[in-house]
């Protein structure tokens, strides 16, 4: 991987964490995201400029970590000993 690829894929990695932050108002709500919010920062990150299949391992990184970590905190709430990875 060229340094610029590294590069990009570091902006790529905050462009998509910034993004989660949308997201992270709705986690206490629901663990899943609603399509629509989905879809608005897979079209937003292909609008930065990264190709399609970027985006979509990105965003579908960001969902599964969300997930993991309010399945987690729900487990740790109840008392299960058990941590999802």
């Amino acid at each position: 991987m060229t340094v610029s690829k590294v590069g990009r894929a570091v902006r790529l990695g905050v462009a998509v964490t910034g993004l989660a932050g949308a997201f992270a108002i709705v986690a206490p709500v629901s663990a899943s995201q609603a399509p629509v919010e989905v879809a608005a920062v897979q079209v937003t990150c292909m609008d930065l400029g990264y190709d399609t299949s970027a985006c979509t391992g990105a965003v579908s990184s960001a969902l599964v970590g969300e997930t993991v970590g309010a399945v987690n905190a729900a487990l740790a709430d109840a008392g299960i000993d058990y941590v999802v990875q």
